[in-house]
């Protein structure tokens, strides 16, 4: 079992709480009212606010990527009349209005769904998702160095 002092336990608690009152504000912006999400994608917004908010950080950066899959899933549904149920990383060819097959890029006759820069951020975004997802630790840790408590 883990043995801590009553002062590091108080100091931790304190700085958790003073971590979490500071970001507050910037982590659940609301939604203007004129805005009608799907209802999933509103649960999923507020299950990546809810592990960001207790400090669940790698838990909210995978529920991130769910969020935006569905998202991109929804956006390829509502312009292409398709019920869109590929991966990740499908779903950015599609929007990008390509499909690979072995080492080949076909273009799709629909085109691009979405604008080259949001389809780099959600590449970008898979990527560092996958450190997470697959807990890839040298990728996350990346040559961080952080202090850590005795454990009796």
């Amino acid at each position: 079992m883990l043995a801590m002092e009553s002062t590091e336990l108080e100091e931790f608690v304190r700085a958790w709480k003073d971590n979490s009152c500071s970001l507050f504000g910037l982590l659940r912006p609301e939604l203007p009212s004129d805005r009608a999400l799907e209802q999933g994608l509103k649960e999923l917004i507020q299950d990546c606010y809810q592990t960001l908010l207790i400090g669940r950080y790698n838990d909210s950066i995978v529920m991130m990527g769910v969020f935006l899959e569905a998202l991109m899933k929804e956006r390829i549904s509502l312009k292409t009349g398709i019920d869109f149920r590929e991966p990740y990383g499908k779903c950015v060819d599609k929007l990008m209005g390509i499909r690979r097959r072995n080492e080949r890029i076909e273009p799709l006759d629909h085109g691009a769904l979405i604008e080259t820069r949001d389809v780099i951020f959600l590449d970008r975004f898979r990527e560092k998702r996958n450190r997470y997802t697959h807990f890839d630790e040298t990728k996350v840790v990346k040559g961080k160095i952080h202090g850590a408590w005795e454990i009796n």
